[in-house]
């Protein structure tokens, strides 16, 4: 703990930010019962973030489960001594399946939880890359549910919770790793390096938030129920339970300034913005927040005033990930060169939080463009269309929670809208300007972009998915970053080979990738038609996006 407190001063603020009454409400249930810590995994301090934070509130100290990795010399002789457990990683896959290791393991957690130590794992299983929440390793929370299963323990409480920075050093390597850039390995030599590079800098403050626990007796009934789950069941209860964990990571992640910026500028109607266009669109993403009782950081809030903006609009410039172009009747800023996979790992952070937003406004979009088919009807297809082609990259509510979720969402906006739907083109679209701010650019394009490369790229090399997947990666990523010189793509991100395994997962989901032998063409040329008009649709939104963006401008300036 006091190590990794000397590391973390080295560049962050002091004290720790978080949210008294979160803090209240998990209290009792971290002191009471078996319980297991779940943080989000964004760089290599949050263990030792949770380390300091679970000693400043008072809490039990948790035992946490870390990659085999990080026991070089001297670090893992320190963290064996002091609660950390490192286990191997891919344990129960391919060619380092171990059943005799993975047992031991099942029964040493059982007997921990038995005894009453708190737990501390990332079910992301790695740092995130890309900014965004990984899918949930199960691995580990299987064996915690075995213990259940077996009676050891009468119930268990998951809490998620979230580590946010306002900057992250690790931003540099994950960039690198995107352009294919080998990650250095963990050994007493990193970690010098990895500490002078902490050494006199700013990076703000480190965010950490508490959701409301997951109690396995709520979501599998006592032990002995759900001893007697049946095996598909008992499967399907335990992905329920990592994408709820991860569900409510993302509800309670904040979003700061930097996020906010990085998400405007990403996506300002493809071009660079004054500072008058970015306040207006930032005000706009903090009135939205507000209006839907998102969490905001103090720094994201300060983004209210133009002085706000201009000091954190400075500090971006300085670090590079802004630019600013100064010559001319008054300034302009867009996102520094060669910095667009930086600013992506900021904005994606938050861009869940943004998610039912954009899938309205393209499906409204659909339902506008509607001739042969029902509006209403269109609207729905489109967004279950949407929700089924993301669910590798995003978390989902269940269909009837997620229809909820845009039924409200729209209500809000204007009650009549379903009628406003089937009154047609004209209707809709005076719908579509009241939505403020526009989000299926910043929040959609990257990912349908990158989907559409994917499947691409299969029409063009249909065996190397199969016979050479990191090949096939770093063809998508060429092949983007040829296509988007060729202006045939707009996202700047979609050169990164981070984002790629997301769309390979769901193209073999589709059976689009296909078995040796087997012509998937067909199949392939429809969903790249498909992808084609979401993506016209999105650039249809971001037309109406503009001139409302335009109108307010011009409100604002004769009110000024």
């Amino acid at each position: 703990r006091s190590l990794a407190r000397i590391l973390y001063r080295q560049a962050y603020n002091e004290p720790l930010d978080y949210e008294p009454a979160q803090v209240a409400a998990i209290r009792g249930t971290f002191l009471d019962k078996p319980t297991i810590l779940l943080p989000s995994h964004r760089s290599n301090l949050d263990a030792g973030v949770m380390a300091n934070m679970c000693h400043e509130l008072d809490l039990p100290k948790t035992s946490t489960l870390g990659g085999i990795n990080m026991a070089f010399w001297p670090i893992g002789y320190l963290f064996r001594r002091s609660g950390v457990i490192f286990i191997r990683r891919n344990a129960n896959r391919g060619d380092q399946r171990d059943p005799l290791y993975r047992w031991v393991l099942t029964e040493y957690l059982g007997y921990m939880l038995e005894k009453g130590f708190k737990l501390e794992w990332y079910m992301e299983g790695g740092r995130s890359r890309t900014g965004k929440t990984l899918p949930p390793k199960l691995g580990l929370l299987k064996s915690a549910m075995e213990a259940y299963r077996e009676g050891r323990i009468d119930d268990l409480a998951l809490i998620p919770v979230s580590i946010s920075y306002d900057y992250i050093n690790d931003v540099e390597d994950y960039a690198g790793e995107s352009r294919g850039k080998v990650k250095k390995p963990e050994n007493i030599g990193w970690y010098v390096q990895w500490f002078r590079s902490l050494r006199g800098k700013d990076f703000g403050n480190i965010y950490v938030r508490f959701a409301e626990p997951v109690f396995l007796a709520d979501a599998l009934g006592s032990p002995a129920q759900a001893a007697a789950l049946g095996r598909k069941e008992y499967t399907l209860a335990l992905h329920k339970l990592g994408f709820e964990v991860s569900w409510r990571i993302n509800k309670i992640t904040p979003m700061t300034s930097t996020s906010l910026i990085a998400m405007t500028l990403l996506s300002a109607f493809n071009q660079a913005l004054s500072l008058p266009q970015l306040c207006t669109l930032l005000n706009s993403f903090v009135r939205f927040a507000d209006a839907h009782k998102l969490p905001l950081t103090k720094s994201a809030r300060q983004l209210q005033s133009e002085h706000g903006v201009r000091e954190q609009l400075e500090d971006m410039i300085g670090r590079k990930l802004v630019t600013a172009e100064t010559e001319g009747p008054e300034a302009v800023y867009t996102i520094g060169p060669d910095q667009h996979v930086a600013a992506s790992f900021y904005r994606n952070s938050i861009i869940h939080h943004f998610l039912v937003p954009a899938i309205c406004e393209v499906s409204l979009m659909a339902a506008a463009k509607a001739v042969a088919t029902d509006p209403v009807e269109t609207f729905w297809d489109t967004a279950f269309e949407l929700r089924d082609l993301l669910k590798f990259d995003f978390f989902f509510l269940e269909k009837s929670q997620f229809r909820t979720s845009l039924e409200e969402y729209l209500d809000r906006v204007d009650m009549q809208w379903q009628s406003r739907v089937e009154e047609g083109v004209e209707s809709v679209t005076e719908l579509l300007g009241l939505l403020d701010p526009i989000t299926a650019e910043s929040v959609l394009r990257s990912f349908l972009e990158s989907y559409w490369i994917v499947v691409h790229c299969l029409q063009m090399r249909p065996q190397m998915a199969k016979e050479s997947p990191r090949e096939f990666v770093k063809f998508c990523a060429g092949t983007a970053r040829q296509y988007l010189l060729q202006r045939k793509i707009q996202s700047s991100d979609t050169g990164s080979l981070l984002i790629y395994p997301a769309g390979i997962e769901l193209a073999r989901n589709l059976g689009l990738i296909g078995a040796p032998g087997s012509d998937c063409s067909a199949a392939r040329d429809q969903f790249v038609a498909n992808l084609s008009h979401l993506l016209d649709l999105i650039d249809e939104i971001q037309d109406v996006g503009r001139c409302a963006f335009n109108s307010r401008l011009h409100e604002g300036d004769a009110g000024g």
